[in-house]
């Protein structure tokens, strides 16, 4: 709305007002908002990390919903956390190279023009789970109190399950000078039931966490290859 006075002052905007609700005294569950961003790699069957992708080219992405329950009844030393998240993966193959589900095989094959850029992305959605510990403090107020993380260290140990939602493959490259983007949406024959370990340790929002994926990325393809990934989470 827009709300002027005598004097030619106005406020320009909503006005909310939250329900009257009563304070909890003891609030053992709390919520967060959870971003991942590292890179993601393969190993299994001989190959190492960089061996079938490209390390600095390959990267992943992860968005969710993550729920902490005090474990014990006086202390916060022990939180259980679970939620939903979205994770994204994208794997860049080596130079001039592509993703071909031939008969049913996944293989990577030499690509007939230079390529600016491939990747393939896959996209899951899957359950966390973790077992989280660390110091807190407690901080009593009027008529409540609340533990405090945010100055501590922690550690979060467990895994996920979950579905592969999907795949896109995106070659870029230049035919008779023009450019060309390719997506293509099709069945790489990529695992439809993901599950893995996964761990981080850091200081109040930040952390760095591993994950380890134990299902193939493949049903069925050259190497017998499991997922890695790395790098930075923020508890929000």
């Amino acid at each position: 709305g827009n709300v002027v006075d005598e004097k030619g002052s106005f406020l320009l905007g909503l006005d909310f007002i939250g329900l009257d609700r009563k304070t909890k005294y003891d609030k053992r569950t709390t919520r967060d908002v959870v971003l991942k961003w590292g890179f993601v790699n393969a190993v299994g069957d001989g190959q190492t990390i960089g061996d079938s992708y490209k390390f600095w080219r390959s990267s992943g992405f992860e968005l969710g919903l993550a729920f902490k329950t005090r474990l014990l009844k006086d202390s916060n030393y022990f939180r259980l956390s679970y939620g939903l998240s979205y994770q994204i993966s994208m794997y860049s193959p080596g130079k001039d190279k592509y993703f071909v589900n031939d008969n049913g095989k996944t293989m990577v094959q030499q690509f007939p023009y230079e390529l600016k850029n491939s990747f393939l992305r896959t996209e899951n959605l899957v359950v966390p789970v973790h077992l989280e510990f660390g110091s807190s403090k407690k901080k009593e107020y009027k008529d409540y109190f609340r533990y405090d993380t945010t100055t501590s260290f922690k550690v979060g140990l467990g895994g996920y399950v979950g579905l592969n939602t999907g795949a896109v493959q995106r070659l870029q490259y230049e035919v008779d000078g023009k450019r060309v983007v390719d997506k293509n949406r099709a069945d790489y024959n990529l695992n439809k039931f993901v599950y893995g370990l996964d761990g981080y340790i850091g200081f109040g929002a930040v952390s760095f966490f591993a994950r380890y994926e134990l299902n193939p990325i493949f049903e069925n393809s050259t190497y017998k290859e499991h997922a890695v990934s790395f790098g930075v989470r923020l508890d929000l």
